[in-house]
């Protein structure tokens, strides 16, 4: 009888497993053809914010990926690499367009960004999880990079 309830177990635990193999992590590109969960469509889309400690930049306006070197010519060190990496690698479907800009320099990084239309432009907000500290030994540089709709107006 004993014997029974430990095949049953392990026959649960097998296929647990089997069904938690299924939801690992993906490798490559983010898929942006499609909007995430509880996105209204049309809406821009994030697709991440790098960080990196004294890599200076300013923030400002966001620009569009044609203009990514201009806006990576104000950065320095990893985060130049880190941002030009995932602008390559982002797949922007018809009727979007990728836009890249800084999003915040502070005593930490964002764990996000929101992107808001402004001056004919977009420009991006910081999503803090937790308030970054007051004081800091060196700045952390955050840029966002996102998929705006053509003609996103912010309403």
């Amino acid at each position: 009888m004993m014997q029974d309830g430990v095949v049953i177990r392990w026959s649960i635990l097998g296929a647990v497993l089997i069904m938690l193999a299924g939801c690992g992590s993906e490798s490559g590109p983010p898929d942006v053809t499609s909007a995430a969960i509880g996105e209204p469509a049309g809406e821009p889309r994030v697709l991440g914010v790098y960080s990196a400690t004294a890599a200076r930049g300013a923030t400002g306006p966001a620009v569009p990926a044609d203009h990514l070197d201009e806006l990576l010519s104000t950065l320095r060190g990893t985060l130049v690499d880190q941002v030009r990496g995932a602008a390559d690698e982002a797949s922007v479907p018809d009727g979007h367009r990728l836009w890249v800009g800084v999003v915040a320099i502070d005593c930490a990084a964002p764990s996000s960004a929101s992107v808001t239309s402004a001056d004919g432009g977009y420009r991006f907000q910081p999503v803090w999880t937790t308030p970054p500290p007051q004081e800091c030994f060196a700045p952390v540089t955050s840029v966002a990079v996102a998929l705006v709709p053509d003609g996103w107006s912010g309403s």
